[in-house]
C-alpha cells in the first residue's frame, strides 16, 4: 500500500506550514508544502494529493479580510480541480486562516439540499483584538474522518483576530445544525459554567469553533490542532498523568486511516 500524499498549501503570509507538516510525522504519509503559484501553473498537482491542508497564518497579509485574497485565488484558478478532489472522496483541512480561506472560497459550509450555496463568514472577535489562549472544545459529531478518533473533549490553542463565525441568516444556521455540520464547540474553561469570553474567545455563534461540509470530508476549525501534536506542548504537561496523552494527533491519524481505506 502506498503512502498517503498530503499537500500543505503555502502562500505569502502562511506561517504554520512547518508544524502542520510535522503533525503528520509517524504516519504513513508523504507530506509536501507546495506554493500556490506552483499549483496554479500545474493544477495537476492536486490530482496526486489525497489530503489538502490550508494551514494557519496571515495569507497575503489578511488584506481586505482574513483569508479573502487566497480564497479568491482558489475560486478563480482552482475551483474545478478542488471540486474533483472532493468528488473523489479525498479530504481538505483548513486551520485558522485556512478555515477563513475555505469559508470565503465557498467550500464551507457548502451547498444546501437544492444545490444553492450557503454563506457564513468569519469576522472580527467581539473583544476587538487578537486572541491567543488555550481553549476547551466539545467534539460535536463523529461524521468525519478527522473527528472519528478524538475524545469527546479536547483542548487546543487559538490564535486569531477574526474567528467569529456568523451565518448569513437563520435558515443557513438551521441547515448547518440539521445536517450535523458543527464539528467543534467551545466549552467552559477551568471551573466556570459559562461559555462566555474568554472560554469563547471570539463570540462566535452557538460557540461554534469548526464546521464540516455536508460530506464530512472538508473540515475547517479556528483552533490549531497542529500545535498540540505532542503531550509536552500542553502548558500543564508536567502536572498531567503520564498515561494521559489526549493530544490532537487523532485528527491527523484518523484522516490518514480513512484515506488508506480508499486505496
Amino acid at each position: 500500500m502506498r503512502k498517503i500524499n498530503v499537500l500543505v498549501l503555502r502562500a505569502p503570509g502562511i506561517n504554520c506550514d512547518v508544524e502542520t507538516r510535522r503533525a503528520f510525522s509517524d504516519l504513513p504519509a508523504l507530506t509536501e508544502a507546495i506554493h500556490i503559484n506552483r499549483i496554479i501553473e500545474d493544477p495537476g498537482i492536486l490530482e496526486a494529493a489525497d489530503l489538502i491542508v490550508v494551514p494557519g497564518g496571515f495569507s497575503f497579509g489578511d488584506d481586505i479580510h482574513a483569508g479573502a485574497v487566497l480564497a479568491s485565488i482558489l475560486r478563480t484558478h482552482l475551483e474545478i480541480p478542488i471540486k474533483k478532489h472532493i468528488e473523489r472522496g479525498r479530504l481538505i483541512l483548513g486551520i485558522c486562516n485556512g478555515f477563513q480561506v475555505l469559508v470565503k472560497a465557498g467550500l464551507l459550509p457548502g451547498l444546501d439540499e437544492s444545490g444553492v450555496p450557503r454563506k457564513v463568514t468569519l469576522t472580527s472577535n467581539d473583544s476587538g483584538h487578537y486572541e491567543c489562549r488555550w481553549t476547551k472544545l466539545e467534539v460535536a459529531t463523529r461524521r468525519s474522518p478527522f473527528l472519528a478518533e478524538l475524545p469527546d473533549v479536547i483542548e487546543m490553542p487559538v490564535a486569531h483576530g477574526e474567528g467569529k463565525l456568523v451565518p448569513e441568516n437563520d435558515e443557513t444556521l438551521k441547515s448547518i445544525c440539521v445536517n450535523d455540520q458543527i464539528a467543534f464547540r467551545y466549552l467552559p474553561v477551568g471551573n466556570g459554567t459559562s461559555v462566555s469570553y474568554p472560554s469563547n474567545p471570539s463570540g462566535t455563534t452557538m460557540n461554534i469553533a469548526g464546521i464540516l461540509d455536508v460530506s464530512g470530508r472538508v473540515l475547517g476549525l479556528m483552533p490549531h490542532p497542529e500545535r498540540f501534536r505532542f503531550p509536552f506542548q500542553h502548558p500543564t504537561w508536567t502536572r498531567r498523568e503520564p498515561e494521559i496523552e489526549e493530544t490532537c494527533f487523532p485528527i491527523f491519524r484518523g484522516a490518514i486511516r480513512y484515506l488508506q481505506g480508499l486505496l
